[in-house]
């Protein structure tokens, strides 16, 4: 399984670890966003987690430009579709019609925010294995020839 983690602070490093704990053996990072288009032109993932704001300024969701950089390039190229994690330090309540939503429109498959209650770091664990199990449902179900 090939994991890209496009994120631009500290945490980097607690995320990773939490990949490579859910016996993840590749992981490529990114940190800004013309990184993160090189390296999804470039590379193949089986899953994307993605801060949406990729500067300093939270007014600029350039993450979520990523995320539809990806959606795209794996239309024009019929590439299987990568599982996206949206990993943010800005609360998301459930009904949040705002970056959560907008995140969705894009095509993340999942969202989580460092402040959701409780410790996010499990909580991130937890999305990782849904992504993983989620994963592993796409790969395992027939193509429609039959394949």
């Amino acid at each position: 399984m090939i994991v890209g983690i496009i994120k631009d602070n500290g945490f980097t490093k607690n995320v990773a670890k939490k990949v490579k704990d859910s016996g993840v053996k590749e992981i490529h990072i990114a940190q800004t966003q013309e990184a993160a288009i090189q390296l999804i032109r470039q590379q193949t993932f089986d899953l994307l987690i993605v801060d949406p704001h990729l500067t300093q300024n939270e007014h600029l969701e350039d993450g979520i430009e990523v995320i539809k950089e990806v959606r795209h390039i794996e239309e024009q190229n019929t590439a299987h579709a990568c599982y996206i994690l949206l990993l943010t330090a800005t609360p998301m309540p459930p009904e949040d019609n705002g970056l959560q939503a907008r995140a969705r429109r894009a095509g993340a498959d999942d969202c989580l925010s460092t402040k959701e209650r409780g410790n996010w770091l499990r909580n991130l664990t937890g999305k990782i294995e849904d992504a993983i199990d989620a994963i592993r449902s796409r790969s395992s179900k027939p193509t429609e020839m039959g394949q």
